[in-house]
């Protein structure tokens, strides 16, 4: 069983590369939005992305690039 990561264990990469772990986090920043992607245990792709406006939308795909997941059409994201 792993025990659960915190900030420090995590890695961030860069937004054009795909994370293979949930311990690596591909990020891309600009001024409206903050996306992130990370690859889960079970191998799943999860996506996060905060507008400046603080909303959050949570999404899934193949691609785990923080780049893909920029990219995404609406329809994949979720907004929470």
């Amino acid at each position: 069983m792993r025990n659960e990561a915190g900030l420090d264990d995590l890695l961030l990469i860069d937004p054009d590369v795909s994370s293979n772990d949930s311990e690596i986090v591909s990020v891309y920043a600009t001024g409206e939005r903050w996306t992130a992607a990370a690859r889960a245990d079970t191998g799943a792709c999860f996506w996060i992305r905060i507008e400046a406006s603080g909303t959050r939308s949570l999404g899934t795909g193949t691609d785990c690039s923080a780049e893909e997941a920029s990219e995404a059409p609406a329809g994949d994201w979720g907004t929470d």
